[in-house]
């Protein structure tokens, strides 16, 4: 497994795990994550977008990237494929990112996500993504 600065991965490789990645939330929580798939391949082509990839050969198993907001890293999706799951990947990732954050003089560092393999709240209704954590970048 080779974990690389999302910056250098190719859409070809990231492609699948996308897709899976829809398909996941749509079926666990019934989130629509179609729109931001499209923004997400979008920089990823561009080679904008900060954050890691974890690839076995030439596919993509696990990422995790974050945008810079006025001294504030906000980490957006952490997610592995069923292969991967559950195995310590993610927070690997959540790990380089968080470090990537920092070195940017990021203050405070927030998610908006959860990862892949955290269990599944029940719910009657389409869930809302809710922050999971936000701590000041100095004491993480």
């Amino acid at each position: 497994m080779r974990v690389k600065p999302l910056r250098e991965a190719s859409i070809r490789e990231l492609r699948p795990l996308l897709d899976e990645e829809v398909a996941h939330w749509e079926a666990e929580l019934s989130w629509s994550f179609g729109e931001v798939r499209a923004a997400l391949a979008g920089g990823i082509e561009r080679r904008t977008l900060a954050g890691r990839v974890a690839t076995d050969g030439l596919r993509a198993a696990a990422y995790s990237y974050y945008m810079i907001d006025a001294g504030r890293a906000i980490v957006g999706s952490i997610f592995a494929c069923r292969e991967h799951r559950g195995r310590g990947l993610e927070e690997g990732l959540v790990d380089a990112v968080i470090k990537d954050a920092r070195s940017e003089r990021a203050s405070l560092i927030t998610a908006s996500t959860r990862p892949s393999s955290s269990p599944s709240p029940r719910c009657s209704r389409p869930a809302k993504m809710e922050p999971t954590f936000a701590r000041p970048a100095s004491i993480m």
